[in-house]
C-alpha cells in the first residue's frame, strides 16, 4: 500500500516538473519586419524574432529553415531586464535574434531553443511565416490595424479572430498593426500581465510580422516595458518612438503622440524626422502610391470627453505635414469605437469627389486630405457592443460603431485602396470603403468646379445620428466602383443631395444638415471591390521636394528615459542571483516533493 502511494506521489511530480515552466523555455514569441523593409535600410536583415526565458540561457538559438537547408541563428543580444512596480519586482532575459537577407515572397519554417536540454526547456514550433516584400510586384498588399486590446474576455474575441486570421489568410496578410495600448498594462501584476498577454498573442505573432506603437497605456517609466518587449525598424535610433516601412505598393510610417504629450521636447526632433521621411514618400509614389499613418492617439473623432476635441490642436504640425504631403490615410485608437471620417484639412471637411449615386460615401475620389479612422474597438474588457451607448457623430463622420472589429486595409492597385472594417466574432464586413487616386498633383483637382470652404465643420453633435447596426444590404455591393461623373464636394451635407455644393455647412448647425451614418453593408462581404485600373487613369508623378531636408543629430529621448541593459552591464553577482534564485526555488520544490513520498 505504502509502495502504491509512493508511485502516486512521485507521478505526480514528476507531472508538476514538466507542466512547470522551465527556466530555458522560450516564451512570448513574436517576429516584426526589420531594416530591410525601410527606405534607407541600414542593415540587410529581413525579420527580428524576440522570446524571453527566466533564466540567462546563454546558448539559446533559432534554428531556421529556408530552401538552401537549416541555419543555426544565434541571438544577436540578450538582454537582462528588471525593474520595480507598484505591484512587485520583474526581470526577465530578452532574446533578439535578427533573420539574414532572405528572398522575398517565399515561406520559411523556424523553432525557437533556449537550450539543448529539454529538462531545462523543450523546443518551441515549428512556425511558418510568410515574408513580405517592400518592393511592389503586381499583386495586393494587405494588412491588418487594431488598437486598444486585452486578453480578458472582449479581448479574447479579437484574438480569437485574428489568430484564425492568420491561419485562414496566411500568406495573403503582410503584417499585423497594433495601434497602441496592449494587454492593459504592460506592467501590470508586476509585469506578468505583460507576459501572460504576450504568450496568448503569440498564436499569431509568431507566425505574423508584429508591429506596434506605443499608446497612453505604454507609457509608464518611460515606455520601459514597452521598449523592452520590442523592436521595431530604426528601433537604434528612434526606441520604437517613430519609425517608417514599405510593403508591397504601401508606404507605412508610425509616430507616438504620447511621447510628445509627455515629453514636448521631442516634437521637434520628431515633426524633422515625419517631415523628411514623408517628403521622401511622397517623391516615390510610382514605387509606393499609398502612404498610411498611424498614431494611438487620434487627430480627430467626435467623442467630446477624450482627448478628441484638443488633438487636433495639439498636435496641428503633425497634420500640417499630413496634409503637405498628400497622406491617404491616419488610423488611430485611445477612444474605444470605431469610426469612419471623411476626408479633414484643419478642422473641416476637405473637397473630394464622389459619384452622384454613392450615398454612402462607398468610394472617395482624388481627396484633399486624409481619411482618417478610429479603430479603438479591439476589445478592452467591459467594453464592447452595447455596453456603451453609441456616440453621435459630427458632421465630417459616417459611421460609428462598438461592435470588437477590426481594420483591413489592400492596396488593390496604384489607384484603388481599400479599407473595411471587420467583426472580430466571425469575419464579416461591417462598414468598407475605397480612396481612389486619379492623379496625384499639388494643386486642388478641378478647383474651378469646387467650394472654397474655409469655415471648419459643425463641432456640434448631429442630432440625425443611428447606431452602426442599423444596416441594409445594398443591391449593388458586388462592385461598388461603378465610375460615373463624379460630383464634386466639400461637406458632409444631406445624404440626399450630395452633388454640386455650394454652400459650406452652416457652422451654427442647421437643422437640415444630417450625418451619411445608416451606411449598407455589402452583400459579398469576402470582396467587395473588384478594381481594375481604368483605361483613363494614369500613373502618379513624382513630386520633388527640397533636397536640404536633414535629420538633427540630437534627436534623443529625454534623459531618464531607461533602456533594457545588456547582460553583458551587469555584474556576475547580479545575475548568479537571479538565475539561482530561480533555479534554487524550482528544485528545492522538487526535492521537498521527493522526500514526502519516501517517508510517508
Amino acid at each position: 500500500m505504502r509502495s502504491l502511494f509512493s508511485f502516486f506521489i512521485l507521478t505526480f511530480i514528476l507531472q508538476l516538473v514538466q507542466s512547470a515552466t522551465k527556466p530555458c523555455e522560450a516564451q512570448q514569441i513574436h517576429i516584426a519586419l526589420s531594416d530591410a523593409f525601410t527606405s534607407d535600410p541600414a542593415t540587410n536583415n529581413t525579420i527580428k524574432a524576440i522570446f524571453h526565458t527566466i533564466d540567462e540561457c546563454s546558448s539559446a538559438y533559432i534554428s531556421l529553415k529556408t530552401s538552401q537547408g537549416t541555419q543555426k541563428i544565434q541571438a544577436t543580444a540578450v538582454n537582462f531586464f528588471n525593474d520595480t512596480y507598484s505591484t512587485g519586482s520583474y526581470s526577465t532575459y530578452v532574446h533578439i535574434f535578427d533573420f539574414p537577407q532572405l528572398e522575398f515572397s517565399q515561406t520559411y519554417e523556424y523553432s525557437c531553443f533556449g537550450s539543448d536540454n529539454t529538462f531545462l526547456g523543450k523546443p518551441q514550433g515549428p512556425f511558418k511565416f510568410y515574408l513580405p516584400s517592400p518592393n511592389y510586384d503586381g499583386k495586393e498588399t494587405r494588412v491588418v490595424m487594431f488598437a486598444d486590446m486585452d486578453h480578458f474576455p472582449d479581448g479574447m474575441t479579437t484574438i480569437n479572430g485574428l489568430g484564425n486570421l492568420s491561419l485562414s489568410d496566411f500568406g495573403s496578410i503582410s503584417a499585423f498593426i497594433h495601434v497602441g495600448d496592449m494587454a492593459y498594462n504592460l506592467t501590470g501584476s508586476a509585469g506578468k500581465r505583460g507576459d501572460n498577454y504576450m504568450n496568448t498573442i503569440q498564436k499569431f505573432t509568431a507566425i505574423m510580422p508584429y508591429m506596434v506603437t506605443a499608446g497612453n497605456h505604454e507609457e509608464e517609466k518611460n515606455f520601459s516595458n514597452f521598449n523592452m518587449r520590442f523592436q521595431m525598424p530604426m528601433y537604434e535610433e528612434s526606441q520604437n518612438h517613430y519609425y517608417s516601412f514599405n510593403l508591397g505598393n504601401m508606404h507605412f510610417v508610425s509616430f507616438n503622440l504620447d511621447l510628445v504629450n509627455s515629453y514636448p521636447e521631442t516634437k521637434g526632433p520628431m515633426l524633422t524626422w515625419l517631415e523628411q521621411d514623408l517628403a521622401a514618400a511622397n517623391s516615390t509614389r510610382d514605387k509606393q502610391p499609398w502612404i498610411i499613418a498611424y498614431a494611438h492617439q487620434p487627430l480627430y473623432c467626435s467623442y467630446k470627453d477624450n482627448s478628441c476635441p484638443v488633438n487636433a490642436k495639439k498636435f496641428a504640425e503633425f497634420e500640417d505635414l499630413l496634409i503637405k504631403y498628400n497622406v491617404d490615410l491616419v488610423v488611430g485608437g485611445h477612444v474605444h469605437f470605431y469610426e469612419r471620417m471623411l476626408p479633414i484639412k484643419k478642422g473641416a471637411v476637405a473637397p473630394f469627389q464622389l459619384n452622384e449615386d454613392d450615398q454612402n460615401f462607398t468610394e472617395i475620389i482624388n481627396p484633399e486630405a486624409p481619411l482618417y479612422i478610429l479603430q479603438g474597438i479591439a476589445g478592452h474588457r467591459g467594453e464592447a457592443n452595447d455596453s456603451q451607448s453609441i456616440y453621435k457623430g459630427k458632421s465630417f463622420s459616417v459611421k460609428v460603431s462598438k461592435t470588437l472589429s477590426y481594420l483591413s486595409v489592400r492596396s488593390q492597385n496604384s489607384t484603388h485602396l481599400l479599407v473595411e472594417n471587420m467583426r472580430s466574432d466571425d469575419g464579416t464586413v461591417e462598414d468598407y470603403f475605397s480612396i481612389v487616386r486619379r492623379s496625384f498633383q499639388e494643386e486642388p483637382i478641378n478647383e474651378t468646379n469646387l467650394t472654397n470652404t474655409t469655415e471648419p465643420v459643425n463641432a456640434t453633435e448631429s442630432d440625425n445620428v443611428t447606431e452602426s447596426n442599423n444596416t441594409t444590404e445594398s443591391s449593388n455591393a458586388t462592385n461598388p466602383i461603378n465610375a460615373t461623373e463624379p460630383s464634386y464636394i466639400t461637406e458632409s451635407s444631406n445624404a440626399t443631395n450630395l452633388t454640386n455644393t455650394t454652400e459650406p455647412v452652416n457652422s451654427t448647425g442647421p437643422s437640415n444638415v444630417t450625418n451619411p451614418m445608416n451606411i449598407t453593408e455589402p452583400t459579398n462581404s469576402t470582396n467587395p471591390t473588384n478594381a481594375t485600373e481604368p483605361s483613363h487613369q494614369t500613373e502618379p508623378r513624382n513630386v520633388t521636394f527640397p533636397s536640404n531636408m536633414t535629420l538633427p543629430n540630437n534627436t534623443t529621448l529625454p534623459s531618464n528615459t531607461t533602456q533594457p541593459r545588456n547582460i553583458t552591464e551587469l555584474s556576475d553577482e547580479t545575475k548568479s542571483d537571479n538565475s539561482a534564485s530561480k533555479r534554487n526555488g524550482f528544485f528545492a520544490f522538487v526535492f521537498t516533493m521527493c522526500l514526502i513520498a519516501l517517508f510517508v
